[in-house]
């Protein structure tokens, strides 16, 4: 459906043009290229699985694997946000790629991902871990003190809101 691949289109149609307006065409070919590596995988994903249960497990990986590295980042950013301050130094996690703003995109990127599982959640239990999979991700958000990754996840969550299955038009 259009919902699903348009946003991610007009995102990378507009990093694209961006590099019209760039200082620096390194820069800009360094992002483009962590981008491409993203549609790579969303190729990989569209070509090579045969069922929406296989993409399924696929997302269920990513998102569990997610949950420890996020909750090591926020206790490391809790660690050392004091020290860091005493020695005028910013406090921001970026994981392992390096970029506080890239590693905000990959968190608010789970956030849809979550969501769907936790409407698809047959008991209160599970629900009640993809809530903590969500708060966990939304914790990590902080711990980047990612501006970008600010705005990423209101945008984020204005798109689930508006698109959610279930939800009556006139409450959107």
């Amino acid at each position: 459906l259009a919902r699903a691949w348009m946003p991610f289109a007009v995102f990378y149609g507009w990093a694209f043009l961006s590099g019209f307006w760039s200082p620096g065409a390194g820069v800009w070919l360094q992002g483009m290229a962590e981008l491409f590596l993203g549609v790579s995988y969303g190729l990989i994903f569209l070509f090579f699985l045969e069922s929406e249960k296989q993409l399924e497990l696929a997302v269920r990986v990513f998102t569990w694997i997610g949950i420890p590295i996020a909750s090591a980042s926020y206790v490391i950013f809790r660690a050392v946000k004091d020290d860091a301050k005493d020695l005028n130094l910013e406090a921001r996690v970026s994981s392992f790629n390096g970029n506080a703003n890239a590693y905000a995109g990959v968190l608010m990127a789970t956030l849809p991902m979550a969501t769907l599982f936790y409407r698809r959640a047959k008991s209160r239990n599970e629900r009640l871990v993809y809530l903590a999979v969500i708060g966990a991700m939304l914790a990590a958000l902080i711990s980047t003190g990612s501006r970008s990754g600010l705005i990423v996840g209101g945008v984020v969550g204005a798109y689930i809101f508006t698109t959610m299955p279930g939800i009556p038009r006139r409450r959107r």
